[in-house]
């Protein structure tokens, strides 16, 4: 199969399948017994937190390892809100994006039910954020901003930076989803201005099943868990062989990271050439502007075709893409992005994402274009004759 869903997930990397092996063969400790072998297993987990940490600007004592990033959002919305009400209790007002991502969505409406006053900002036609819009819906007893770094489903980027200063200059804290951005753009916590940041190790060809957490040390937190301290973001046996594993990940991915961006921007404005050539061209969704758009997302939709229907087609044809982030898939739910756009119910069911990464070469659009055309030409001709 020719896999473009790499939003989804990514294949784990020699590297850091070989480090995985090697670190759980050979530091089977626990990192917190006091032996020699915890502190061989200890000084692991050490380490691999300083280069976790520092591919986003940040330190490994800052950080926390968690379940996966959807672990990670919630743990990190509730203990930045849990330090707000201890400061102000009176704040009870908090500001999200309607594009993020289902784990963050899923807590925003847990918020809401518990009371807190949720309000959605404002997003323009190409799915970004708008800076200007916000700051008219910005309040006194504003306590959180939610806003991911860059969008799972159209790709484009967020003004992070900017929502950051609008919030802090009410008192209030930002976390920042920034799985889709993570070992693939510039990141820098403290000039994003973020007070938390979730990030995962399978989008960048780390292993699943482990994620990491940055808690601002200059703000008031507490540990959503029971039975934990502020110390203990997330109580439980470091991974050590994942963290390791996932530490290798990032530094592959830290080491080649600009060019491997400009590598596929142009793999993307291809795709986007020969799919436009097609006589069944497609409108391409996201942002125009490359300043404003990952190149590792391709949301686009043929209209007049469902979205599920495409999908089904090119995975009969060997073709892995989505309809949207993986964790949407099977449910009836419309696309959390395309809604946000204002898009109709047809359209939202059209949207259909292509996804790239390292294991992607213009050869695959190559092999991919005659068959996409094949399937399109069967739809259509289908509609023509009905």
């Amino acid at each position: 199969m020719i896999y473009l869903d790499y939003a989804a997930t990514t294949p784990m990397s020699e590297q850091s399948i070989a480090t995985y092996a090697a670190v759980a063969r050979e530091y089977y400790g626990n990192a917190s017994s006091l032996h020699e072998e915890g502190s061989r297993a200890k000084q692991v987990a050490d380490a691999s937190m300083n280069i976790i940490a520092g591919a986003m600007g940040a330190q490994g004592r800052h950080i926390h390892m968690v379940g996966g990033a959807s672990e990670g959002n919630f743990l990190a919305i509730y203990a930045l809100l849990d330090g707000i009400k201890e400061q102000n209790p009176q704040k009870k007002h908090i500001l999200c994006s309607p594009l993020e991502h289902d784990s963050v969505a899923k807590v925003i409406s847990r918020l809401q039910k518990e009371g807190w006053q949720i309000e959605y900002m404002p997003v323009s036609a190409e799915g970004v954020v708008s800076v200007s819009a916000t700051e008219e819906l910005m309040r006194e007893d504003t306590a959180l901003v939610v806003i991911q770094l860059v969008n799972s489903e159209l790709g484009t980027l967020q003004p992070v930076k900017k929502l950051s200063e609008l919030a802090h200059a009410r008192g209030a804290r930002v976390h920042c989803d920034a799985v889709q951005a993570f070992g693939k753009l510039e990141i820098d916590v403290f000039d994003l201005g973020v007070d938390a940041m979730s990030v995962s190790a399978h989008k960048i060809y780390g292993p699943k099943g482990i994620g990491a957490v940055w808690m601002n040390p200059n703000v008031e937190w507490n540990p959503f868990l029971a039975n934990s301290t502020r110390k203990s973001f997330r109580p439980g046996t470091l991974p050590i062989p994942s963290m390791a594993a996932f530490a290798a990940a990032v530094k592959e991915a830290m080491a080649d990271r600009a060019a491997e961006y400009e590598r596929v921007q142009r793999l993307r404005d291809h795709w986007i050439e020969q799919l436009s050539e097609l006589p069944y061209a497609p409108v391409i969704e996201g942002s125009a502007d490359q300043a404003l758009q990952s190149p590792f997302i391709l949301g686009l939709r043929f209209p007049g075709m469902e979205g599920q229907f495409f999908m089904l087609e090119c995975d009969q044809a060997g073709i892995g893409i989505s309809t949207g982030s993986a964790c949407q898939a099977g449910t009836d739910e419309p696309n959390v992005s395309m809604r946000a756009l204002g898009k109709s119910e047809q359209e939202i069911r059209e949207f259909v994402r292509l996804s790239f990464g390292k294991g992607h070469t213009e050869a695959d659009i190559s092999r991919v274009i005659p068959k996409i055309f094949a399937i399109l030409e069967r739809h259509y001709s289908h509609i023509q004759i009905n």
